[in-house]
């Protein structure tokens, strides 16, 4: 008797043919490693922060630059004096 997938799911007989995901909540072993899924999503949540952090340094230091070359943009001054008549008493 061969047994495809798709015969598997329809089977009347479930209890006798399980699947080994099927198994793991009778196991007598808990296994406490993180599932290579949560894995790998947490490194790629890691490296997407990492290149947030350097493109955050990134625009930080041009805009650090821009600053220290035009940041000094004061108008130019020059002595101005006006006379003011004060009513004293």
């Amino acid at each position: 008797m061969t047994l495809n997938a798709k015969a598997a799911l329809t089977c009347p007989n479930k209890d006798f043919f399980p699947e080994w995901r099927d198994l793991t909540g009778n196991a007598i072993y808990k296994s406490d490693k993180i599932p290579l899924e949560a894995e790998n999503r947490w490194n790629d949540m890691l490296i997407r922060l990492i290149k947030l952090v350097l493109f955050l340094a990134v625009v930080g230091l041009i805009g650090l630059t821009g600053f220290s070359f035009f940041g000094d943009m004061a108008p130019r001054t020059a002595p101005q004096s006006s006379t003011v008549t004060l009513d004293g008493g």
